[in-house]
């Protein structure tokens, strides 16, 4: 697959997927450009073998510069954090200065990476990129091929779904298609949408859009119920104060693009989420008049700027600014 020559900037990166080839080139790029031509320490922390990375990666992240000397911070995650181990890289995600480079890489894919982390980095303005491994044949086809052994019914969306969360990893679009089929334990045909409803929840992001569509209904014994069960599923308060401003914020942007005639597949490629998305989003919006579009937009406002100032959500209770709004 070519690869395509693009500027680099200095700052905060997310390397994910499993092409360690296309992944290292991209890293030496981003050092030589962090450099411009100068010698830079550099320095890799490999959490699978380096029982004291966390300590080494904090003291790197929170240790300034008295003389702007540059360093580049190179962090290898492949193992299951913690609750402690989210928060530790958190805190030094926003503690690192302009004179640091941090790269932070791991081999899962999007969905699969802690998504703390992720809204993290891009909550301080850093990029998060893919690199899928390159595929023997067709993947799009393999993954319709696999859906018709598994007499799941196709479309564009289903298809696209599975590879945004899989990549090209069969072990993944295995799980994900097993799932699908555990889930409704039936011989006869399994409707796209219906899968696809059911991966929806599976990412966890069904949760959060389940949480703010009660929110704009008023419920507010099923959000209270609803946030509890996300909280208890070890869900960091941070990265759920992110997830529901994102969640606000494509209810904004899918009204705007709506009120211009834009179809569902222009609304989706503006806003880079699938068409199923849109259309869950469209049906939510039927059901929110300006004055609760006004709340969520407040509400949007609170988390966005507590999680500018902090990666913990110490200094708003979560539950008492949406409960405030319903």
């Amino acid at each position: 697959m070519p690869r395509t020559q693009q500027k680099v900037k200095k700052g905060i990166y997310l390397l994910l997927g499993e092409n360690e080839v296309e992944k290292n080139e991209y890293i030496k790029c981003i050092v030589l450009d962090f450099s411009k031509g100068e010698g830079i320490q550099v320095i890799t922390i490999d959490l699978d073998t380096d029982e004291e990375g966390l300590k080494t990666f904090s003291n790197h992240c929170n240790l300034k510069s008295l003389f702007g000397d540059r360093k580049a911070i190179i962090l290898k995650i492949n193992k299951t954090l913690n609750k402690q181990e989210k928060e530790i890289i958190n805190s030094g995600v926003s503690s690192v200065d302009d004179d640091t480079l941090l790269i932070i890489t791991s081999t899962s894919s999007p969905y699969k990476f802690d998504k703390s982390i992720s809204l993290a980095i891009e909550n301080k303005g850093g990029e998060v990129k893919t690199f899928w491994r390159v595929f023997e044949n067709d993947l799009p086809a393999y993954v319709k091929n696999l859906l018709i052994k598994n007499n799941i019914e196709i479309s564009e969306e289903l298809t696209n779904f599975l590879i945004e969360r899989n990549g090209n990893d069969p072990n993944g679009l295995y799980e994900d298609v097993n799932y699908i089929k555990n889930y409704f334990q039936t011989k006869n045909l399994i409707r796209s949408h219906e899968a696809l409803e059911t991966l929806f929840q599976k990412s966890g992001e069904g949760n959060i859009f389940s949480l703010v569509s009660s929110i704009v209904r008023g419920e507010k014994h099923k959000v209270l119920l609803l946030l509890n069960d996300i909280i208890d599923k070890g869900e960091n308060l941070y990265a759920l104060g992110l997830l529901i401003y994102k969640q606000v914020e494509k209810i904004v942007n899918v009204r705007k693009l709506s009120e211009k005639y834009l179809s569902d597949e222009e609304i989706s490629k503006q806003l880079g989420l699938s068409t199923f998305e849109i259309k869950n989003t469209k049906k939510l919006i039927k059901e929110i008049n300006n004055d609760t579009l006004r709340k969520l937009i407040k509400l949007a406002t609170i988390l966005e700027k507590n999680t500018r100032s902090t990666t913990t959500i110490k200094d708003i209770l979560l539950e008492k600014a949406i409960i405030e709004l319903l």
